[in-house]
């Protein structure tokens, strides 16, 4: 279910992470369709910083409906990663022998773990975000999908950032979004588009 077209969402006085989606505005109701399946509301928005780097036809789409994404695992990349609060499990770790490459998985884990969001605006994981972009990329006629991920200090519509766009094949899903960056249009293209 979409919002209403003339909803605009504001954030008040805190600071929030928010994930849209970036497709042709031809496809709002496949893209609803999809997004129903993980409990998101779609509304659209009209973000001058972001519009600047959209192609020809492409709307961007807010998919939380009211809700953040703060404690979203696309924003983990960037958590900076401390020992501090599992220094006693890395000791004693590191004593049985474990690699610092294992230490440093470990540790990731570990953070991934400690810092997920109960609840929020719907399932989120690796899964459901590879899921979406490939369900998206097999309807007939969508050719690229985009996914923006920003940590906004003002209204989703008004806020002015630097954006950049970066485009990957599908092929490259599974680790672009591990790692996923800020501030990026990052868009996913078919293998073999049409």
């Amino acid at each position: 279910m979409a919002l209403p077209a003339n909803t605009k969402l504001y954030i008040a006085s805190q600071m929030c992470h928010f994930i849209t989606l970036i497709i042709h505005k031809n496809f709002v109701s496949e893209l609803t369709e999809v997004m129903k399946d993980y409990r998101r509301l779609i509304s659209t928005i009209d973000n001058a910083s972001v519009a600047d780097v959209l192609m020809t036809g492409e709307q961007q789409f807010l998919l939380s409906g009211k809700h953040c994404d703060c404690g979203t695992v696309l924003s983990f990349s960037q958590t900076k990663i401390s020992d501090e609060d599992f220094s006693k499990d890395l000791t004693r770790l590191k004593r049985k022998g474990w690699s610092q490459s294992k230490l440093d998985r470990w540790l990731k884990d570990r953070l991934k773990t400690s810092n997920r969001v109960s609840g929020g605006s719907g399932p989120d994981s690796l899964s459901m975000w590879k899921d979406v972009v490939e369900r998206l990329l097999n309807i007939e006629g969508i050719n690229n999908v985009g996914i923006l991920l920003h940590f906004y200090s003002g209204s989703v519509d008004d806020e002015s950032f630097e954006v950049a766009r970066k485009t990957f094949s599908v092929s490259h899903l599974e680790e672009v979004l591990a790692d996923f960056p800020s501030d990026s249009v990052v868009t996913f293209i078919r293998n073999n588009p049409p």
